[in-house]
């Protein structure tokens, strides 16, 4: 069954300053959701919100019903809450598949000692990660680098390998915030088709904070808007880019009337 991630009245104060106020939106599906706006929209503000990261100070988030907003980051996890950020954070001197399978920790019942001396059991779960890290490194483009250290990876690369971890993690909801910063424009055109096609495969909701509009074009079933903090459209991709409010708000005035 597909997360349902209600956010309510949701508010983000920091001092006398107003990030967000009154969001109100329902998140939901095997689908990208973009969110989008100009600088200081709020966008990065929301993700934070909805990914434990920073809690809200007004409103709530509710998965399938349950608040979110006082999780603990294990429970978040447990939940198949999972967040990437804009620089990717891999363990420099570890192998591609290594960084992988860090993604399926929270799967493991064995502690050190029963990982050192081979628990049975553990060293079972640890084939099929294998074989789970390999099939994700398959359907990224990525096995080539599989036993690469991740110090010596492209920036692009890079960037697909934590993507890679995160769905080892099995996640329910992902956040990705920037993913395409950095990349040249062929990587930004393969790493849209690489989200374009997660949520089916995987069986997850991607959000999605991205500025560059090709890619949300591209990879976003549905648009959110921001402006100032608050919800100015939501709906289908093409029809809240056409949008002449979101134009002047995202594109600024020239392009708005081009």
């Amino acid at each position: 069954m597909s997360a349902v991630l209600e956010v309510s009245s949701l508010g983000m104060r920091f001092g006398g300053l107003v990030a967000l106020q009154g969001v109100d939106v329902t998140l939901e599906g095997e689908q990208v959701i973009g969110l989008i706006g100009p600088n200081g929209a709020g966008k990065s503000t929301l993700l934070n919100a909805l990914s434990g990261f920073t809690p809200p100070t007004e409103g709530t988030v509710r998965l399938d019903g349950r608040e979110t907003t006082r999780f603990t980051p294990q429970q978040y996890t447990s939940a198949g809450l999972v967040r990437s950020f804009q620089t990717a954070q891999l363990l420099e001197d570890e192998t591609v598949v290594s960084n992988l399978l860090l993604g399926r920790q929270r799967f493991s019942h064995a502690g050190p000692v029963r990982q050192i001396f081979g628990w049975p059991p553990h060293l079972k779960s640890e084939r099929a990660w294998l074989d789970q890290a390999y099939a994700a490194l398959d359907l990224l483009g990525l096995l080539e680098f599989a036993d690469a250290r991740a110090s010596s990876l492209s920036t692009a690369t890079r960037r697909l390998v934590e993507i890679g971890r995160v769905l080892l993690a099995e996640p329910r909801i992902v956040f990705l915030d920037e993913p395409a910063a950095g990349l040249d424009a062929a990587s930004r055109e393969h790493l849209a088709e690489v989200l374009r096609s997660l949520p089916g495969r995987v069986g997850c909701l991607i959000v999605l904070v991205e500025h560059d509009v090709n890619i949300v074009r591209r990879a976003c079933d549905r648009c959110i808007a921001l402006s100032a903090g608050s919800v100015l459209a939501d709906g289908p991709t093409d029809e809240v880019l056409a949008r002449p409010d979101v134009r002047v708000a995202y594109f600024g005035e020239s392009d708005a009337v081009a």
